[in-house]
């Protein structure tokens, strides 16, 4: 007799169970885990980072991708300056151009440097460019890092990301072209946006359960006419 099996796809990855007591229960907790984490998403997003489909929201990640560009530089090379308001700080290389480090990358900045990074974003900008090229400059060895750096089309420079060298980046962009392949627009297809009650609804940025920031991304699609 063939073995009979569910598969359920996580955040975490393909879970598959024998269908035993033992994997309904745990599918069941994956199940409730994934709904709490639409519930969080849906109430905690903010409008700019929420998309009323899966077209839209590839589009969006082609656009970065294609503004986005890695680079590995030597971190003794490279220098936080004030902004001119000192209200801000901007990461420098020997191009001598300013990025201005996104909330996500100052947290990588702030640990290379091996500063805390709350504590810094107490301080006035010129104390704390000075904190953080000083762990730049004399408290690492001289060591290499990865920057991801963005500049969009009129000009505006930001620092995404400040990882090691080697680092392995899985870009949204092919993320969100292998969901368009499985899974269509996420409005239309079998597996969309869930509605209310069983039934389809327009799709806003209201009711989405699709989300993604400068570091994270979230779908959340459900088949309501073949429920678990």
């Amino acid at each position: 007799m063939a073995t009979q099996f569910r598969w359920y796809l996580s955040e975490g990855g393909l879970l598959i169970f024998t269908d035993t007591t033992l994997a309904r229960n745990q599918l069941s907790k994956e199940l409730s885990m994934e709904l709490f984490q639409a519930s969080k998403q849906w109430a905690t997003r903010a409008d700019e980072e929420r998309f009323t489909s899966l077209v839209d929201m590839h589009k969006h990640f082609e656009t970065l991708r294609a503004q986005s560009r890695e680079l590995v530089a030597v971190s003794t090379k490279l220098e936080i300056r004030p902004t001119e308001d000192n209200k801000g700080l901007e990461l420098y290389g020997p191009n001598g151009i300013g990025y201005a480090p996104t909330h996500w990358a100052f947290g990588q900045i702030a640990q290379r440097a091996e500063a805390p990074a709350g504590y810094l974003r107490t301080l006035p900008a010129p104390i704390a460019a000075d904190a953080i090229n000083y762990g730049l400059q004399f408290k690492r060895n001289i060591d290499e890092v990865g920057v991801l750096l963005h500049k969009t089309e009129d000009g505006v420079g930001t620092v995404r990301a400040m990882t090691g060298p080697k680092y392995g980046r899985v870009w949204n962009r092919d993320v969100t072209k292998a969901l368009l392949e499985r899974f269509g627009d996420g409005i239309t297809g079998k597996f969309r946006v869930p509605g209310e009650w069983g039934k389809a609804v327009t799709v806003t940025k209201a009711n989405t359960t699709m989300y993604a920031s400068d570091e994270d991304m979230f779908v959340f699609l459900v088949d309501e006419k073949n429920r678990i």
